[in-house]
């Protein structure tokens, strides 16, 4: 909503309590069309296909002496 009543990427960072390059780098990530801009729907929706899963099998075998 700010960016289409044209506030900085600093005045947005600034009112969020981020940095300014973490709002720049989620805008970058998230625009797909640069007609359109950023939709915050679409990039909720991105980040979670994106994001990083836990291991499902441990590193160690459960029996072995290092899992200990």
């Amino acid at each position: 909503m700010m960016m289409r009543a044209t506030h900085s990427i600093r005045a947005i960072a600034t009112h969020l309590g981020r940095a300014p390059s973490t709002v720049s780098r989620e805008i970058a990530r998230h625009t797909v069309d640069p007609i359109k801009g950023y939709d915050a729907g679409l990039a909720g929706y991105r980040a979670r296909l994106t994001r990083h899963r836990p291991r499902q099998r441990p590193k160690l075998h459960p029996d072995g002496e290092l899992f200990e």
